[in-house]
């Protein structure tokens, strides 16, 4: 019976996160089967999806492109991502607006913490912990939810004329 919810979860995931992304299925692939992400992978996801690199681009290319863009500095593309990096990677790239403590300081640490209390990460979750790559994609598909969620729908050309 997991083995079947497993399956499904991660074959949604696969279609809507490919929907969603444009780099190649292998890529997405690759990803969910990750026991530790990197910090190169999920820059990837979020480069693409920024549009700052094309499709084919590596790890590196990619923070490299976050970081003239201004979404911090990556030393190492290898190193496996932390619960708190990765918070504060989503909080910079959706412009999510946080609490006090984040507004006052914007550190990775009050990003995770501000997570927790949206209710992405449990409150047991360490923030120090390196994460699945299936779990990095479902925290960014959380992000990418709320953001898709809060734009606000442009209005027709008729609906503004009266029309």
């Amino acid at each position: 019976m997991y083995g079947k919810k497993f399956f499904i979860i991660t074959l949604v995931m696969l279609i809507s996160l490919s929907g969603l992304f444009a780099q190649s299925p292998d890529e997405l692939s690759r990803m969910i089967e990750t026991e530790e992400a990197t910090v190169g992978q999920v820059g990837y996801f979020l480069a693409v999806y920024l549009e700052l690199v094309p499709d084919v681009a590596n790890g590196r290319a990619s923070l490299d492109a976050l970081e003239t863009a201004g979404y911090g500095s990556y030393r190492n593309a290898d190193a496996p991502i932390t619960l708190s990096q990765l918070a504060g990677l989503c909080m910079k790239v959706w412009k999510m607006e946080g609490g006090l403590m984040y507004s006052l300081f914007g550190s990775n640490h009050y990003a995770f913490r501000e997570f927790q209390s949206k209710g992405y990460l449990s409150f047991s979750d360490d923030p120090m912990a390196h994460l699945s790559g299936y779990k990095a994609l479902n925290l960014i598909y959380k992000c990418l939810e709320t953001a898709d969620a809060s734009e606000p729908v442009a209005e027709t050309d008729s609906e503004e004329s009266g029309e």
